[in-house]
């Protein structure tokens, strides 16, 4: 087998990132995101899992085991005895890590093995080499040393060469310094009967050709994701994926104009939801908001102008609806009084010219000002204009 030591050190650089592509324990959204995108993946275990049947009792080698996925899984399913072997030390590091985790050492095994230098005491009933002739130039003599370990049934993988995917994973891997390999059906058929396999059967698993999805991935985070990438914290794979139209929305605090925007569309939307009536926010109250730094950002500013909505006894959100954790509300300046002072002289001298312009009629300057009669005499009792 021709692995040669770039082979290795690729495999052993990339272990960590293979062994997340593989872990069975993720969540919703890393499981939703491969079956969309590594859907070949989860068909060509399933399928693996099925042919191998019945798996109890029997005795299984797994050829390029990788991090330990498919041993594992026969392991866990009653198998009597499972080896699995790699030529990459650091995966076999990672499968056995898995291995002491699920508590699984007495049927199962990992190895530090080529397979054309391995041989063992006993025969295998079942043989799977799964994933590992992509990366194999001749696989003809490690199919015949499979074979002569191999009492009742052999697995194998090959990927297929005329899909779209096969030129598109041949050039990202060259990149990487990786060769991989495609088959036809003809090739496969001469190699395996060089190999002296009489019977046998080639079966395509899944489409060749790509699936249509209706759905649209959209992720948000507040972490550095390419950082994330450079620490091993984040699988580069799906980074890649995701990273199609990038958008860097800046923290609320560093774009304030959109504050009231945002604020008057929750004042209308909790209106509805909590069936009150609070027709807006106050100057003062929308200032505050305005000034404040919103750690928690955009859902922050949400739930501060629900729990005014709801806890508000007045038409208008005032800043004392507004006094909770870290949101503070400056009082009025001098300067505020006396502006608001010459706002009221204004309103008189506004409603003494329309009462002259109507000659004292009260009815018409109070439908002129846009209030009612009573509304007239309050301001008249209290400007001293009657």
């Amino acid at each position: 087998m021709n692995k040669g030591d770039q082979q290795i050190d690729f495999w052993d650089n990339y272990s960590k990132d293979f062994d997340t592509i593989y872990s069975y324990k993720k969540s919703e959204f890393y499981v939703l995101i491969d079956k969309i995108f590594r859907r070949d993946m989860y068909e060509r275990f399933q399928f693996t899992i099925e042919r191998s049947h019945p798996i109890s009792d029997k005795s299984i080698l797994d050829v390029g085991c990788g991090p330990g996925y498919y041993s594992l899984a026969f392991a866990r399913q009653g198998a009597k005895r499972v080896i699995g072997i790699d030529y990459s030390e650091k995966m076999i590091q990672l499968a056995n890590e898995h291995l002491e985790r699920e508590n699984l050492e007495s049927n199962c095994q990992f190895l530090i093995k080529d397979i054309l230098d391995y041989n063992p005491d006993l025969r295998f009933d079942i043989a799977i080499a799964i994933g590992f002739f992509d990366y194999v130039k001749d696989p003809l003599p490690i199919i015949k040393k499979i074979r002569r370990v191999t009492n009742e049934k052999m697995i194998f993988s090959f990927p297929r060469l005329f899909t779209w995917r096969a030129p598109v994973r041949k050039i990202r891997l060259m990149m990487k310094k990786l060769d991989v390999y495609f088959y036809s059906k003809r090739k496969l058929k001469l190699i395996l009967e060089s190999a002296g396999l009489k019977k046998y059967k080639i079966e395509k698993v899944g489409k060749s050709e790509p699936v249509k999805v209706d759905v649209r991935v959209i992720a948000a985070t507040n972490k550095d994701l390419q950082r994330a990438v450079k620490a091993g914290t984040f699988r580069e794979d799906l980074f890649y994926r995701l990273s199609v139209v990038p958008v860097a929305l800046p923290a609320l605090r560093e774009r304030r104009d959109d504050i009231p925007l945002l604020a008057n569309h929750f004042l209308k939307k909790y209106n509805k939801k909590r069936k009150k009536n609070v027709r807006a926010i106050s100057g003062r109250a929308m200032k505050a908001l305005v000034q404040y730094d919103w750690p928690g950002n955009v859902r922050e500013l949400e739930n501060a102008i629900e729990r005014a909505v709801v806890l508000t006894e007045n038409d208008v959100i005032e800043p004392s609806d507004l006094l909770y954790y870290g949101l503070t509300v400056e009082m009025p300046s001098a300067s505020d009084v006396v502006q608001a002072k010459r706002l009221a002289d204004v309103e008189r001298d506004h409603i003494a010219n329309t009462l002259q312009m109507f000659e004292g009629h009260k009815g018409k300057a109070a439908e002129s000002l846009g209030i009612d009669r009573k509304t007239l005499r309050l301001k008249l009792r209290r400007y001293g204009l009657q």
